[in-house]
């Protein structure tokens, strides 16, 4: 029987060819070369998108709601809020359809992610 690839999901803050996005490539390689099947999921579109196919990985968008300067006033606050919570629940129904295992977050995702982690897990067998 034909074991399938591991599957991982890297979520970043960005869409930008310097430095963490390079690190992020750097990732990738790694991980494909370990045999995962990665997954990319990114704030919006822009230049890394191509990079990320072309290396052999799955690239979609989804709008996060990464926090940044220009959102700290209650009106921007309250937008983070609700898009972070449509996010969790993307993310959530993304990793259930692609069966993926394991995922990483950069640090402006990890509230996010954090949250998403506690209330999957109790529901899932994470082997």
């Amino acid at each position: 029987m034909k074991q399938s690839a591991k599957r991982i999901l890297l979520l970043h803050s960005s869409n930008d060819m310097y430095g963490a996005s390079r690190i992020v490539l750097q990732v990738i390689d790694i991980l494909i070369k370990a045999k995962y099947e990665v997954h990319v999921l990114l704030p919006y579109k822009g230049a890394l998108d191509k990079v990320i196919t072309d290396k052999g990985a799955s690239c979609s968008t989804y709008n996060l709601g990464v926090f940044r300067k220009k959102y700290l006033n209650l009106k921007g606050l309250c937008n983070r809020f609700l898009k972070i919570k449509k996010a969790t629940n993307y993310i959530s129904n993304y990793i259930v359809h692609q069966h993926i295992g394991n995922y990483f977050w950069r640090i402006s995702c990890q509230k996010k992610g954090d949250y998403f982690y506690v209330s999957y897990s109790r529901n899932t067998n994470w082997q």
